[in-house]
Formats: structure tokens, sequence, C-alpha cells
């Protein structure tokens, strides 16, 4: 068994049959399709203030949530479309949301609006984990691994200099100045994306159809559960509105995992999550998100920059004390 497991792992890795040259070239446009994603959130951080004190006072949180959730049901939905349809098509697809949903964040003017361009930015979070598969299809292992690092270097940012940029036009021009850098940067990865990631050979590899059914009781879970944490503390934890999306979240969930041990072709292989190799790498995430990344991308920023409780901190101030060392620390490990 273990032989073949080992074999089975080999010989997912294919020999690369990009020149070197096009090998940087498609790297270069993943890593840039990521970062297209990455400044979408990190350079908005210094801009809490401003974002609230023009939007309201709790916008940034309310936009926050939903590029979140958006970005958490589309890496669960979308990698395994991708399965069926390309990852290239995928790719290009969910950059080309975010660029639509930059645009809303840019001309709308009420909370709403820029909501929905935020959930649809959201989207792109699954770049992710469609760089590393297209990465893993055809590069050698030695390549891939160099390439996973590079990828990897960038999630806090790059190296804090786009805080301390956004920290500089937020005080100087407003909000919006961010989302145009972050619109320019998305248009440039998509004509990258299409010029320099392969095509969608991968769409031939599975058969069968997208468990759709899936898609959406997963959707209605994660859903419910981010709606229950997210609203509880605004309209009390045993409010109608609440416990209806704890019930919804719970009822989706135990249908979600009947359905996925019935159906030829599941979204996620239930079995599958009870392996040592999967949930604890789930349960990190997760815990990983609610604790350091909340407390460093909204709750430190967030007192640093209120004008009544906080220290009203400017932009630039906030990423300089805050916001790069905390970028050039994980760019460091």
């Amino acid at each position: 068994m273990t032989e073949q497991g080992t074999r089975t792992t080999t010989e997912s890795y294919p020999a690369s049959t990009l020149s070197g040259s096009q090998t940087v070239f498609m790297v270069s446009a993943l890593v840039l399709s990521v970062m297209a994603f990455m400044l979408n959130a990190t350079m908005l951080v210094p801009a809490i203030g401003d974002l609230n004190s023009h939007l309201g006072p709790n916008a940034f949180a309310a936009m926050s949530e939903y590029n979140y959730l958006a970005g958490a049901v589309a890496n669960v939905v979308l990698i395994r479309w991708s399965d069926y349809i390309g990852r290239k098509r995928v790719l290009i697809g969910v950059l080309v949301v975010m660029v639509l949903g930059t645009l809303l964040c840019i001309f709308g003017t009420t909370l709403p609006v820029v909501v929905a361009g935020r959930a649809a930015q959201g989207v792109s979070n699954v770049t992710f984990g469609l760089a590393f598969l297209i990465m893993r299809e055809r590069l050698t292992p030695a390549l891939f691994g160099v390439c996973c690092g590079i990828l990897s270097a960038i999630t806090g940012g790059v190296a804090g200099t786009d805080a301390l940029l956004s920290g500089y036009l937020v005080d100087h021009f407003g909000y919006r100045s961010i989302f145009v850098v972050t619109l320019g940067v998305g248009i440039v990865a998509v004509a990258l994306g299409l010029t320099a990631v392969p095509g969608d050979e991968s769409a031939h590899a599975t058969v069968g159809r997208m468990d759709w059914v899936g898609a959406v009781l997963i959707a209605m879970s994660v859903g419910g559960i981010n709606q229950y944490v997210g609203q509880g503390g605004f309209k009390g934890w045993t409010s109608p509105f609440v416990l209806g999306c704890a019930a919804v979240a719970i009822v989706a969930f135990v249908v979600f995992v009947v359905v996925e041990k019935r159906v030829a072709q599941p979204l996620v292989q239930i079995d599958e999550l009870r392996s040592r190799y999967a949930w604890p790498v789930i349960a990190v995430t997760i815990l990983t998100c609610a604790s350091s990344m909340v407390v460093m991308g909204f709750i430190i920023p967030s007192i640093a920059e209120n004008q009544s409780v906080g220290f009203n901190a400017s932009g630039i101030t906030t990423a300089v004390l805050f916001i790069t060392p905390s970028a050039l620390t994980q760019l460091i490990v």
C-alpha cells in the first residue's frame, strides 16, 4: 500500500514541458494574480478610519465580512469546478469579477454598493488554490517547491510596501485611490494570465458533472455561520434572525454531508476529511484566520485609527507602526 501511494504521488508530477522563459512568465502571471487579490485585502487596512467616516461606522467590518465569505465559498466551489472546465478559465473568470468589483468600489457612493464590490473582489481568493494547482500540473517537483515558496511569500503583502503606499494614498487622496491602484494591478493580471498561463488540459481529466447541489448547500452552511458570528454582537445572540442563521447553517451542513456521501462526483470527499492529512490543516487555517489575521488586519489598526477610543493615527502612521512590521516578519518566515 505504501509503495502504491508513493508511486501515485510521484506520477502526479509531470515532466515540465515548459521552457525556462515560459516557466518564469507563467509563475510571474500567477504571482501577479495572487497579488491582485492580496492588495485588495492588505492595502485597505490603513484606510479603516477613512472608510468608516465616509460609509458608516461599521463599514470596514461589513465589507470584510462579505469579502471573506465570498472567498470561503469560492475556494470550495470554484476549485472543484476548475476540474471540469479548466484552471485557466476559472482563474481568468475570477480576476475579471474582481476587476468589476473594484469598479463598484471606486464609483459606489453607498455602503451596499461597496459591500457588493468587496464581495466580488473576495471571489478572487481562489487564485491561491488555482495557482498551486496550475504549478503542480506544469512544473517538476524541484521547481514546484521553489515556486510555492515565492507564492507564499506574498501572503502578507508586498513586504509591507503596499501598506506604506496605501497609507500615503488614503492620507492624501482618500480610500478610492487605493482601489484605483488595485484596479490597475487587476487589469494587468488578467492580460498576463491570458497570455502566460497555459491552456486547460486539466478540464479533460475529470468525468461526470459538477455537484451544484453540494455547492449550494455548502454556501448556505458557510453563509449561515458567517451571519451568526458576524451579526450576533449587533442584533443579539438570541434574536430570531441570528438564531435562524444558525439553524440554516446546521440543517444545510447535515444535508450536505448526506448528499456528498451519495453522489458519484461529490464536491467534497467527506470520508477523506477524517484523515490526519486533512483535518489538522483545516483546523490550523481556521484558527489562524480567527486569531492573528483578525488581530493584525482589523483589531489593532481599528484601535490605531479610531478618533474617540483609539490613537487617531493617520494611514501612514498605522502602516509604519503596525502593518509593515508584521508583513516583513511574514516575508522572512
